[in-house]
């Protein structure tokens, strides 16, 4: 009777050496690596990833918010990890993303593959409906003797402070006497009007104009004159 039991247990012992599945070598479960793996995924990743996205600028919207377009992180934000995913490689492939991730789970080391297909669906941000609806909030009006030098900082430094200041947008009309510079954001408008007056000794002068009403409020836009003295 022992003899028999042992047989038995001898038997067992050899089986779970192989794979259930194709009868390699197993490592775990009675699965061989492969055949653990396929039904054991590290990461599980959508097939389509849908996002909203301006067609102007190219900004996307996620959680209501406009951001800068960060195609990888918003599939691994996408994805539902079942282990540890410590290297991830991307390539896209026209409108879609090849996905190769590499982890551990179960102390096996694994390797996927996975294709994500990408669609934006299109729609024109706040900032650049605004834009394109000739929006502005201040004007600052460029004249005397000023230069190129002039125009370069001033437009230099609206470009810096649009890059934290979606609003900071700006256009210019060549006008008699000058040039105008129509900005999205008031605030923005001062603080470059402020730097030419320290840097170039311009004159400043601020004044207002009724551009509507909203919820019973009156809108005004600033009106800010920046005329320069002669320069060397």
């Amino acid at each position: 009777m022992n003899d028999f039991l042992n047989c038995g247990r001898k038997l067992l012992s050899m089986q779970r050496k192989f794979c259930f599945i194709c009868g390699k070598q197993s490592v775990t479960e009675g699965y061989c690596e492969e055949c653990w793996g396929k039904r054991h995924k590290l990461v599980e990743l959508p097939e389509k990833l849908e996002y909203v996205q301006c067609p102007k600028c190219s900004m996307v919207k996620l959680r209501n918010k406009w951001v800068l377009p960060d195609i990888e992180k918003m599939i691994k934000d996408s994805a539902k990890t079942h282990g540890e995913a410590d290297r991830w490689f991307f390539t896209p492939t026209g409108n879609s993303m090849n996905v190769e991730v590499h982890g551990w789970i179960s102390n096996i080391r694994k390797k996927e593959t996975n294709k994500v297909l990408l669609k934006a669906i299109k729609n024109i941000c706040p900032v650049c409906g605004k834009l394109l609806g000739g929006y502005y909030e201040a004007i600052i009006q460029v004249r005397g003797d000023y230069n190129g030098l002039i125009l370069e900082r001033l437009e230099n430094e609206a470009e810096r402070i649009g890059k934290t200041d979606s609003m900071a947008f700006f256009r210019y009309e060549m006008v008699k006497g000058g040039v105008d510079y129509f900005f999205g954001s008031k605030a923005a408008a001062k603080k470059i009007a402020d730097g030419l007056k320290k840097r170039f000794n311009a004159e400043l002068t601020t004044s207002f104009q009724v551009a509507g009403r909203k919820q019973g409020k009156e809108l005004r836009r600033t009106i800010i004159a920046a005329r320069f003295g002669k320069t060397d």
